[in-house]
């Protein structure tokens, strides 16, 4: 999370080397030559091609082509349409209850609302403590100073002021943890594979292989092999051996992967003529899953996939075996997933199984079973599986998201819009009843003083009755962090992009300005400490829908390796400025004044912002006065360059042993403020 920050002698020096710098910002991008990813002072390079974009006829009601394979673009487009939704008569939604949560006396938190404290109940706080790192510090007091003084922001510490004191405050857990075993051991892989420790790590997915087994071949030739194999893999890691998985060489494991080689990678499932026959198991054909870079693709506009039944769900049971295998048996702890962090195999079986199990989930939630009493629990695993499915698939050098990974030949893209999938169903349903109750019984109350500028390009996308995003809540956290206490999780979030109306517009016939220029698509992640963490989540995210043709990447000095591989250097346009964000200084690298040097009004800017010193993020932050800066009149230019926006708010949450100026309710009160007035915004993360 964000920037790790050194002395003040180093910030000043290297803010002079940038505003002094010969090169110029502006050509970093698009057709100039830009500077290489890895070192913004090397030479300059011929940009790449853009990446291959889904394609979206006018006519269309999904995009077709694309990362994602056919059948993942069919499920998505069954999602997208509405043809597969969670119904609102289900035993489940009915029971639903309130989702606040309940009061510290056991009190539903929807018997009545929760009136806002008055100016005499919250007197001023005392401080909290400072940064322990004094260059970051001086830097967030400066950007602080754009916050107006306030009573409720004196009072920050309030306990009036705090909305999530526990869990029982809601929001109500859909999945019970500890209603079975295997729903413990699953939150404990997911949160296992989800952890900045082991996203971050990288290797070839290639190279790394499954070791020989050494009664193969006889007990010499096959000991042989297997030091060979050892010789190699040190090679390549440079180091010894860990302890490596063995679990895909057990039956069960064997079993399934025969099975999945033949079931072509549909995920037990089949084709069927879109709009055709809706009878469970008929019109069904038998095909080969395609996908990019496959010269004959189908339309998702004019086939779906459903669930085939031969031989009652064969591969779907042979997944669940697979499933419950490794999570009996890499589940116990958190820490349990780090036996099959260098197997490629290993992951990719368990991947696999994740996948099938996932996509059987969806259609029981959305078709199959969507009037049953535990269609918010089903959402909530199938969801967890597709994460851990794409946390596995994560750290492969060797693809995109688009090319097929490991043994079982799957692609990244198919796990990511799987996430959509399940996001967009329950923002549709639950997520929207959240928000429904969170704005009736937790009124807005503490809204930011400052007029809001907002891209007008997606206001009528934004501004209609749709659900278009996931909800906020009171925690100000994500999703994951209620349903698998992952304190860190760059998942659950729904691009702008993945919306049809809008995904269209992106990559559908380009529009030119009136320069004859076709807008780019423009990641800058400021605080990206770290190509693997949220760079490459974030872009991945996109790449199924409307993929960038730029990444900016700013961070001066990463706490985890800011290694970039090949494929993504082949396939994007990187750049990583080593330059300290500021805020309120006027500087070269001031974020307000770098923005317009790095892209024009006509691209589709996302712009990501966490700048916090890890461990030592006590005080002033950042965040709340770039936002200021962003919506102050002189940059209003500014604030309408930007598409959509993730920000993380630091406040005070004892609960994270946060120690922060600004309150839990300032802070839910901030982004609430920001989506009603059109500005596409994400609590991140």
């Amino acid at each position: 999370m964000g920037l790790m920050w050194v002395f003040w002698g180093t910030l000043c020096l290297l803010t002079t080397h940038i505003a002094r710098s010969s090169w110029d910002l502006g050509e970093i991008l698009g057709a100039e030559p830009q500077m290489k990813a890895k070192e913004v002072e090397a030479s300059p390079r011929k940009p790449v091609a853009a990446p291959e974009a889904p394609i979206f006829d006018r006519d269309s009601s999904c995009a077709a082509g694309g990362d994602a394979s056919d059948a993942m673009l069919a499920i998505s487009c069954s999602v997208e349409t509405g043809a597969w939704s969670i119904s609102k008569n289900s035993i489940a939604f009915k029971s639903a209850g309130c989702l606040l949560g309940s009061h510290w006396d056991g009190r539903d938190r929807c018997d009545a609302p929760i009136l806002p404290p008055k100016k005499t109940a919250v007197p001023a706080s005392p401080p909290p403590r400072d940064s322990l790192s004094k260059a970051y510090k001086k830097l967030a007091e400066k950007a602080e100073e754009l916050v107006p003084k306030t009573w409720w922001r004196d009072g920050f510490a309030n306990d009036l002021l705090l909305l999530s004191h526990n869990d029982k405050e809601g929001p109500v857990r859909q999945f019970n943890i500890n209603a079975k075993v295997r729903n413990k051991k699953l939150r404990n892989i997911n949160q296992c594979v989800t952890r900045q420790v082991f996203i971050r790590r990288s290797f070839s997915f290639e190279e790394i292989v499954t070791p020989p087994d050494e009664n193969e071949a006889g007990e010499a030739e096959g000991a042989a092999k297997f030091e060979e194999h050892s010789q190699r893999r040190r090679k390549l890691r440079g180091h010894k051996d860990k302890q490596v998985c063995a679990a895909f060489k057990e039956p069960v494991v064997q079993s399934f992967f025969k099975l999945w080689r033949e079931d072509l990678g549909m995920f037990g499932g089949a084709w069927r003529k879109r709009g055709g026959v809706v009878r469970e198991g008929e019109g069904l054909e038998r095909g080969q899953n395609t996908g990019h870079g496959s010269k004959k693709r189908r339309d998702p506009n004019q086939w779906e996939w459903a669930p085939h039944l031969d031989k009652e769900g064969e591969l779907r049971v042979s997944a669940s075996e697979v499933l419950e295998h490794f999570l009996m048996t890499y589940g116990g702890i958190w820490t349990g997933c780090f036996r099959l962090l260098e197997n490629s195999d290993c992951r990719g079986a368990l991947a696999a199984a994740s996948l099938v199990s996932a996509s059987h989930i969806l259609y029981d939630t959305s078709v199959r079973r969507k009037e049953s009493a535990d269609v918010g629990r089903l959402l909530v695993e199938g969801y967890l599986l597709a994460g851990l499915g794409r946390a596995l698939l994560h750290g492969d050098i060797d693809s995109t998201g688009e090319a097929r990974s490991t043994v079982f030949e799957l692609r990244l893209a198919d796990f990511t819009a799987l996430q959509q999938c399940f996001l967009k169903l329950y923002s549709d349903s639950f997520g929207a009843l959240y928000s429904e109750q969170l704005d009736k019984y937790l009124p807005l109350s503490f809204a930011p003083e400052m007029e809001i500028t907002a891209k007008q390009r997606w206001q009528k996308v934004l501004r209609s009755d749709k659900t278009i995003f996931e909800p906020f809540y009171s925690h100000v956290r994500n999703w994951m962090f209620t349903e698998a206490n992952n304190l860190i999780d760059f998942g659950p979030y729904r691009p702008l992009a993945a919306v049809p109306e809008v995904q269209r517009e992106l990559v559908g016939p380009r529009r030119v300005d009136k320069n004859g220029k076709r807008g780019r698509r423009v990641l800058i992640d400021v605080g990206a400490n770290g190509f693997f963490a949220s760079p490459k989540y974030l872009v991945d995210s996109y790449a199924p829908y409307a993929p960038f043709t730029d990444v900016v990447m700013i961070e001066p000095e990463p706490h985890f390796s800011a290694g970039i591989p090949d494929t993504y250097t082949r396939r994007y346009n990187l750049t990583n400025l080593k330059i300290y964000a500021e805020v309120n200084t006027k500087s070269a690298s001031d974020i307000i004044q770098l923005l317009p040097s790095l892209v024009s009004d006509e691209d589709f800017v996302v712009l990501k912002f966490d700048v916090d010193p890890n461990r030592f993020a006590y005080g002033a932050t950042m965040e709340w006065g770039f936002l200021y800066d962003l919506m102050k009149e002189e940059n209003k230019h500014v604030a309408a360059m930007v598409d959509e926006l993730y920000v993380e708010l630091h406040f005070h949450y004892p609960k994270l042993f946060w120690e922060h100026f600004h309150s839990n309710w300032e802070a839910l009160d901030m982004f609430r403020t920001l989506r009603s007035r059109g500005v596409a915004v994400h609590a991140w993360p």
